[in-house]
């Protein structure tokens, strides 16, 4: 069984998050262009023809992608920080070297799947795929800051595992 420093799985849980939130993010930009498309060709979502009096389609996406980027800010900074703060804690608190298995609670792992099931639902419960780009590009730009949050503390917890102990 391979084990590791706690600054690689810190690095590890990051670049999982990173991944994912460009995933999501990619995804629900493709699906307000297809939104957009549908729109110049008749079919409007409902944030398009919320947005349609005030601004044009071409310039409802872009709000409505400010939107999310916004959203997925202040998700990352102020919520998913939290998240990584306690992941970060309790992989410090185990005895490198670590094994993989032990990064993530059970809890945060229950979490995650709900999360997963959550995504499933939005195409089977048909949202319009205006409304899909802005979740999925709120959650992606959230899932990206918060990888931000791992990398830094990587980073930190790296020097730390490399600073020479002194023993008087």
């Amino acid at each position: 069984m391979f084990k590791y420093r706690a600054s690689t799985l810190i690095a590890f849980s990051g670049a999982i998050w990173l991944g994912a939130g460009l995933y999501l993010m990619s995804l629900g930009l493709n699906f307000l262009v297809e939104s957009l498309s549908l729109a110049h060709h008749g079919q409007i979502g409902p944030l398009l023809s919320l947005l349609n009096p005030m601004a044009s389609f071409d310039q409802a996406i872009v709000l409505i992608v400010t939107l999310g980027l916004s959203i997925g800010f202040v998700k990352g900074k102020f919520i998913l920080a939290k998240t990584v703060r306690k992941t970060v804690e309790r992989v410090l608190e185990l005895r490198a070297p670590i094994p993989f298995w032990k990064i993530y609670s059970v809890k945060y792992s229950l979490l995650l799947g709900l999360m997963m099931l959550l995504g499933i639902s939005f195409k089977l419960l048909g949202f319009s795929l205006d409304v899909r780009g802005l979740i999925d590009v709120a959650i992606g730009s959230a899932l990206i800051n918060g990888s931000m949050h791992y990398f830094r503390q990587a980073i930190a917890t790296r020097k730390q595992e490399t600073m020479p102990t002194c023993d008087t």
